[in-house]
């Protein structure tokens, strides 16, 4: 089992995040850790795979990506 400490997203990485990710973010307490998710898979998954979003609203990679994860 892996254990990741996150900090502020802006100590993650020095380049800075794709607006695309930023636009995505939700707004509220839990943007900081949407964004450090989303920074640390493009960062260990480079370039990142589509996320899509299932009936429940869980993420997930699309159909065609040979990867699955699940964050609790």
């Amino acid at each position: 089992m892996y254990r990741i400490v996150l900090g502020k997203v802006s100590t993650l990485s020095a380049a800075p995040l794709p607006p695309a990710l930023r636009d995505q973010a939700p707004q509220g307490p839990r943007r900081e850790r949407w964004l450090a998710g989303r920074a640390l898979l493009s960062h260990t998954l480079s370039p990142l795979p589509e996320i899509i979003y299932g009936e429940q609203g869980k993420p997930a990679f699309a159909p065609e990506t040979p990867l699955w994860f699940n964050l609790s």
